[in-house]
């Protein structure tokens, strides 16, 4: 049998113009580290689709039919991998391996609840199930299709030799640029590779730490902790906390957030308030359990009773409200923020059904109508979650729009930096609903005379990119644009001065806790500190999602410093940009007993 050169042909060339591509959309000149990883995808392409050919020479001849076009559609199958990684690429900046971990490190559940998360377009969804089954039955069709056309029979030696020559030229030109390779440059341009790495990738720089890094705390150690420590409060007002999904903080302004921008004119706003992550699970469990973002996977697995700040408010009297239109089975995170079988929470509205934009509506009418209830008046924490700034930003169709032309929907397979403005409306006018939703909350406060003497929080859960950084959306990157949130807080007549010009989600619950009882010494309990609270530390962390695994790329930073590191080893650190400056810059990540 002929070996069917067109189809490999066709092989190659697309995986040719997707990675040579990237070039183009990065608009670099092709000299340099650019020019080395461009010969390096050519090669690639080159192997892997004479690697393929090869192989399907020596099954045609020594295999059963039947297993020849299963590898058929297995190639195939793989030109569709190039072409999700190409896509996950262009739009995160992030390569396939980032959408794998992410989608299915945590099981088919977690798999149901991410895509209803993500408020994805049926459109979309059903096209990546059909995918599943017709690409390789594509494949072999494609094959058997051109089979007929091919004209002359491929040499297996002339295959061979080629291979093996392109094979060392690039390991020669590994060899060559090798000692001018520079870790963050490999980082990014080696996303383009077919094959995704080279032969010899750059030494990585290592920091050695005399302390190790923090282990999480244990919960039985933490239980006895709040046994022994004494909690008081002369009064309960009401607290209100509203995590809005996916809020840019510069996105706020007099057009698209007249109310929350009214909120933060009145009330406590800081000129830097960011997320402790660029991702909603991590996020969630800085801002409930205000603790270090990392340590959430290992608390998952091993903690029962939610969250230390609620476990505290409860044993204070109060009673715990939840409003949420988004999915909060997301990884597991109601039992791990609300404790197992969500024993924390006194009345739960949980809305899963309908647009993102209808749950929202629902929530804020629930909440509203619980207002007027005599349970109402005081000691209570009512949450509400909204989720309708989470892509693919919903609005009710009557709303009327702010900002136009607006995407109707996402097209993620053909959105590009410059086309994104449409989808930038969208989000905006997104925005502009959830604002019009909580300005409803308020007013309704303020008639039930509920406002004056109550805590209100509101911030958003993580910012979005739009292509500043090369990447569209949120959870691949830590930069400003997907860690920057707002973080408005009111305390009552706000007669307390906060100490800093900064905050994070870790401290949203020390700062509530230490206004309600007057006291701020939890370091024994988790690491936020209150904003009212002296010695606070210097810096900001964010921690980078790692799928159902740990994180372990982190960012520290200040307005003067920043260090970008990746944990190897308790004691090792792989620094990705920036250096140890300052010999604080770590201090309250290292294990507690050693610092």
């Amino acid at each position: 049998m002929k070996v069917n050169t067109i189809y490999f042909t066709f092989f190659l060339v697309v995986v040719l113009a997707m990675s040579l591509s990237h070039f183009y959309f990065w608009k670099v000149p092709l000299s340099g580290a650019p020019l080395f990883f461009f010969l390096h995808a050519l090669g690639q392409a080159f192997l892997e689709a004479g690697a393929l050919l090869l192989l399907t020479a020596l099954l045609s001849r020594w295999t059963p039919r039947w297993l020849f076009h299963c590898f058929i559609g297995f190639s195939f199958a793989i030109l569709l991998l190039h072409f999700v990684d190409f896509t996950v690429l262009r739009l995160t900046d992030s390569s396939i391996s980032f959408l794998f971990k992410y989608l299915f490190g945590s099981g088919v559940s977690h798999l149901i609840t991410t895509f209803q998360a993500l408020n994805m377009n049926g459109t979309m969804i059903g096209l990546l199930l059909l995918s599943l089954f017709a690409i390789p039955l594509l494949g072999i069709g494609f094959y058997r299709a051109t089979q007929s056309l091919v004209s002359w029979k491929v040499s297996l030696q002339l295959v061979a030799v080629s291979l093996a020559a392109v094979g060392l030229g690039l390991l020669g030109l590994d060899l060559l640029c090798h000692p001018f390779l520079k870790a963050p440059t490999y980082a990014k341009y080696q996303k383009a590779l077919p094959l995704g790495t080279t032969f010899w990738p750059p030494d990585s720089q290592v920091v050695a730490l005399e302390v190790p890094f923090a282990k999480a705390r244990e919960e039985m150690r933490v239980q006895e902790v709040l046994q022994e420590k004494q909690f008081l409060a002369a009064s309960r007002p009401n607290i209100y906390i509203f995590v809005i999904e996916t809020l840019r903080r510069d996105y706020l302004s007099e057009q698209t957030a007249p109310h929350l921008v009214s909120f933060a004119a009145e009330n406590l706003s800081f000129e830097e308030s960011a997320a402790n992550s660029s991702s909603t699970q991590t996020s969630w469990f800085a801002i409930f359990h205000a603790d270090f973002p990392h340590h959430w996977t290992s608390m998952q697995e091993s903690w029962k009773r939610g969250s230390v700040p609620l476990q505290i408010l409860k044993s204070l009297g109060y009673k715990i409200r939840v409003y949420s239109a988004a999915d909060l089975r997301y990884y597991h995170m109601d039992e791990l923020l609300f404790g197992k079988g969500r024993g924390l929470i006194d009345r739960m509205e949980e809305h899963r059904s309908g647009e993102a934009y209808e749950r929202d509506a629902k929530i804020v009418d629930l909440f509203c109508k619980d207002l007027e209830s005599d349970e109402a008046k005081h000691g209570n924490v009512m949450l509400l979650f909204f989720d309708s700034t989470h892509s693919e930003y919903s609005l009710p169709k009557e709303f009327p729009l702010r900002f136009e032309p607006m995407a109707k929907e996402i097209d993620y397979l053909t959105v590009t930096p410059a086309d994104i403005e449409p989808v930038k409306n969208r989000y905006r006018n997104a925005v502009a609903y959830v604002d019009s939703l909580v300005g409803q909350c308020l007013t309704v406060l303020k008639k039930q005379d509920l406002y004056a003497p109550a805590i209100v929080a509101i911030t958003g859960d993580h910012g979005e990119e739009f292509f500043e950084e090369g990447a569209l959306f949120h959870g691949t990157h830590l930069n400003r644009y997907q860690l920057s949130v707002p973080l408005f807080y009111k305390f009552q007549s706000n007669p307390w001065i906060p100490l800093g010009s900064s905050t994070t989600h870790m401290d949203i619950f020390p700062s509530i806790l230490h206004y309600v009882t007057g006291r701020s010494d939890f370091e024994e309990l988790f690491d936020g500190r209150s904003i009212f609270a002296p010695k606070r530390w210097g810096y900001r962390m964010a921690c980078l999602q790692n799928g159902s695994k740990a994180p372990s790329e982190m960012i520290v930073y200040n307005e003067e410093r920043e260090f970008r590191f990746r944990i190897e080893e308790p004691k090792r650190l792989e620094v990705l940009s920036g250096g140890l400056t300052d010999g604080d810059m770590l201090e309250p990540l290292l294990e507690r007993e050693k610092r």
